[in-house]
Parts: structure tokens; sequence; C-alpha cells
């Protein structure tokens, strides 16, 4: 029996692709029947079992976080996410759940003196950008538009030369499309990022124990540059195997999936 597989797999196909797959694969098997048909008398196999193996193929996978503590994707310090000045951060955000909660979603942010910085979702859905200067400050915060679906950038200008910092927040349909400017916040003051810390570098979760909620929902990337514009680190779950608990990314940068965050 086909079921909503077929639809998602069409949509993936459409997304990455431009393509009518569900039509291509009759136009090339010759098959006028539907895809449950085509899996059976091409490959002897049930469509659904196909389907899992496609959705990889085609860059369909995503990261779930389930919203609970200790359960996040983690790595290691590395001297690449010493950033001390502007500094880049994008998500490819497929859904998210409202926890009631400052909710994290990426960060480098460990017990003091190794707190670095953090992107989050405020109580009432704002984006947040928070930094310290010395490892040991948290006062640092500035908020921009809520956050959306798809692709997420901020961008963080410590000094714009103008005697200011900058938060500059730009949406898309995702980080494969143009993102563009949905919100900016410039604040009197220049400011850095402090270098030093030996925190990992984290999705869904701080790395201390502040007790704010965890990510509730699915990201597929994360993307973080340095002020050069370098990446230095590129999650990027969408052809990995759904269960896959450990990857190297790019860049070589090894990710470990912790607790119960999966892929799916």
């Amino acid at each position: 029996m086909v079921d909503t597989n077929i639809e998602v797999l069409q949509a993936l196909g459409q997304r990455n692709f431009n393509l009518d797959l569900n039509g291509a694969i009759k136009v090339a098997s010759g098959i006028n029947k539907d895809l449950n048909g085509v899996s059976q008398q091409l490959y002897g196999v049930d469509w659904n079992g196909a389907f899992e193996q496609l959705r990889t193929l085609l860059g369909g996978r995503t990261a779930n976080f389930p919203g609970v503590n200790g359960s996040y994707w983690q790595a290691a310090d590395n001297a690449a996410f010493e950033i001390a000045g502007d500094i880049d951060v994008r998500l490819q955000v497929e859904s998210f759940t409202p926890t009631g909660g400052n909710s994290t979603m990426v960060s480098r942010w460990a017990a003091s003196p190794n707190q670095v910085w953090e992107w989050r979702v405020s109580v009432g859905g704002a984006d947040q950008f928070f930094w310290s200067t010395l490892g040991t400050d948290t006062s640092a915060i500035i908020q921009v538009a809520p956050l959306g679906v798809g692709g997420q950038r901020l961008f963080f200008d410590v000094d714009d030369g103008a005697g200011n910092k900058v938060l500059t927040h730009f949406q898309g349909p995702s980080l494969a499309h143009p993102l563009v400017q949905v919100d900016q916040d410039v604040v009197a003051g220049v400011t850095s990022i402090f270098a030093g810390s030996t925190a990992p570098l984290r999705i869904g979760a701080r790395a201390d124990a502040s007790g704010l909620s965890p990510f509730n929902g699915r990201i597929s990337r994360m993307q973080l540059r340095n002020s050069a514009g370098t990446l230095v680190a590129d999650f990027d779950t969408r052809f990995k195997a759904a269960g896959t608990t450990n990857f190297v990314d790019s860049v070589g940068i090894t990710w470990n999936a912790v607790g119960t965050a999966s892929i799916v």
C-alpha cells in the first residue's frame, strides 16, 4: 500500500532537483504503476524499505532533538572554533516546538571560565545571541526577530567601524537558497568574543548546568564561519543514514550524538 512516504519523497525530489520523481521513475522504468509497484518489480523490495535508502540519497535526513536534558550533538573543542572577532552561524531548522523557557540551539558555552557564545530562542520566541568577553561574564545579549523554519543566519559584527556592535538576522527557505535580512540590532560600543575556552561546540544544548531548556525540534545543518568567512564547522545530516551517531563533516570536524538525539 502506498503511504505518505511517497509524498515526502516527491517533495524532496522537487526541493533538491526540481524533479517530479514519481513521473521520472515511471518514464525511466517503463512501468506505469505506483511507486510501490515500481519498487517491487524493479528491486523485489517493499517501497518503504526502498524509501528509507532513497531518502538518504536525496538528502532528506535531519537531526531530531527531543527537548530533554542530556540529548544533543557535539564536537570537541578545536582551535578553529576560537573566534574572537566577527562570527557567522547558520542553521537549517526543519521544525521546532516552543518549550516555555529559553532554549539553546547552538553554543560554545560551558561553566565559567569557559563561557563563549550561544544562539538561543527566548521565552517569547525571539532569536538571542549571547556572548562573553572574558569567559566569565554573562550579561551580553542582543535580540532580533523570531526564529523561523528554514535557513537561518546570525552574523555578529563586533566592530562595525562606527563604534557599534551589530547583530543581523537573515532567513530563507533553506541554506541552499539566498538568505535575506529580516532584522538587525545596532548597539553602541565595540566588543570581542572570548577566545581560549575548552568548551565544545554543541547543538541543542549548553555545556553547563544552567538549567536552560534544551532545543526541541529538528535541525539538519549548522555552519560556523570565522571572521575571515572561513567555514570551520559543517554539521550536515541530510545525506547520513538513519541512526548514525557520529560522523566527520566536510572540514574534518567529528560530531557525536549524545543521549537520545538521533538522525531520522
